[in-house]
């Protein structure tokens, strides 16, 4: 009986095209693109052009480019390396309790190193609870957090542009007081903005 593979998220077959254009650096340019001598130069200028096509293709800086050798040590680096760079600001790492070990591992090593770490349950299904979810993540009106969102940091907004964003979170858990109170805050900020604009 024929097998059909269904974990394309971990690994894919590469695709001909993708064969075809690495072979030269499995065989004859195999040098480390970061070492000094000159078996690195015939790989740097191509990874090069890469991590600059890449950029371009998403509207980043080619420094902001990261190539990792695979999807574990690209969630090492979020998770780990992240939250270290942004240091005691920033320690509350939420995983669901289903995570790949590739998640959950680097998350639990974040929390023996004094990070907070919320796992998310799910339920017998797989599903989330979304004010599991609100509650975990201290969304904005659900926890009453007023400090900036670090996903609009790390899209590049400045702490100031962060701080002034608007985070609402509304699910089937959110009460209608909660509801009330961002429309309150939107509509003073709307009207602080008109009359700054037109004095």
């Amino acid at each position: 009986m024929a097998s059909i593979y269904l974990d394309y998220n971990a690994t894919t077959p590469a695709a001909p095209e993708v064969v075809v254009a690495l072979l030269p650096f499995l065989r004859e340019h195999f040098g480390n693109p970061l070492s000094a001598h000159a078996y690195a130069d015939a790989p740097r200028r191509p990874m090069a052009a890469a991590r600059e096509d890449t950029a371009h293709l998403i509207g980043a800086r080619a420094t902001e480019i990261v190539f990792t050798g695979s999807a574990t040590e690209a969630n090492n680096l979020a998770i780990l390396g992240v939250a270290r760079a942004w240091g005691h600001a920033r320690r509350h790492i939420v995983p669901f309790a289903i995570e790949h070990p590739a998640v959950s591992e680097p998350a639990r090593r974040r929390q023996e190193l004094g990070g907070s770490v919320t796992v998310v349950p799910v339920d017998e299904y797989g599903r989330v609870a979304p004010g599991d979810v609100a509650a975990a993540t201290g969304s904005a009106w659900h926890a009453g957090d007023a400090a900036p969102s670090g996903v609009l940091e790390v899209m590049g907004l400045s702490f100031e542009r962060a701080l002034d964003a608007a985070r609402l979170s509304v699910g089937h858990d959110t009460r209608e007081a909660e509801i009330d109170a961002a429309a309150a805050t939107l509509i003073v900020a709307w009207r602080e903005l008109t009359i700054a604009e037109h004095g």
